[in-house]
C-alpha cells in the first residue's frame, strides 16, 4: 500500500513538473500534505476492508 501511495505521488509530482511547477519549499510542503492525505485515505480504505472482511466471516 505504501508503494501504491508513493506511485500516486510520483505521478502527481511528474504531472505538476510537466505543467511548470518548480521545486520550492512551498511546493515541497504541498507535496508532503498531499502524501499525508493519500496515506490517510489508503489507511482508512484498508481498515474498512479488514472490518468488512471480519463482518462477512461471522
Amino acid at each position: 500500500m505504501i508503494q501504491a501511495a508513493n506511485a500516486i505521488m510520483g505521478m502527481n509530482w511528474a504531472m505538476a513538473k510537466s505543467h511548470g511547477m518548480r521545486q520550492s519549499p512551498e511546493s515541497l510542503r504541498y507535496g508532503a500534505q498531499a502524501l499525508s492525505v493519500v496515506l490517510t485515505l489508503v489507511h482508512y480504505a484498508h481498515a474498512l476492508g479488514i472490518r468488512r472482511g471480519r463482518a462477512e466471516g461471522q
